[in-house]
């Protein structure tokens, strides 16, 4: 073996070495992302939650209104795979469950069906729905 061939395969496994580096930094990274999202989330639906609770009567569908559009930011970054390790399974619960909880609701179906204005009105939330085979939108 010649002094190029021993170089050429370094130079190989230099590369493989680096190509791994890059992937597993790349997870690192997607992971943690996908978990400032998730407290992020966290947060901003716990305030929703907390206004829609303490809201007037008169208010308390442009509160809920408010919510679902929360939901539907957070089922969309589902959909589109942007959230990943364990924060992802622990969003998937967390939305079924209140996705599930609002459609046990006649006091949140009636107010929902006339947000839904037109076709692609929570189009996401619908798609995730449809999904879990949960009946919100049904």
């Amino acid at each position: 073996m010649v002094l190029a061939d021993k170089l050429a395969i370094a130079g190989l496994l230099v590369s493989a070495f680096g190509f791994a580096l890059a992937v597993w930094t790349l997870e690192k990274g997607n992971r943690n992302a996908s978990a400032g999202a998730v407290l992020t989330l966290n947060e901003n639906f716990r305030s929703a939650w907390a206004r829609w609770c303490d809201a007037a009567p008169d208010k308390k569908n442009y509160e809920l209104h408010d919510l679902l559009n929360l939901v539907e930011v957070a089922t969309t970054l589902y959909n589109d795979r942007a959230y990943a390790g364990r924060s992802k399974g622990m969003m998937e619960k967390y939305l079924k469950s209140i996705l599930n909880l609002m459609d046990s609701s006649e006091i949140m179906r009636s107010a929902l069906r006339p947000m839904q204005d037109e076709l692609d009105t929570f189009e996401h939330t619908k798609r995730f729905c449809r999904k879990f085979r949960i009946q919100l939108f049904d």
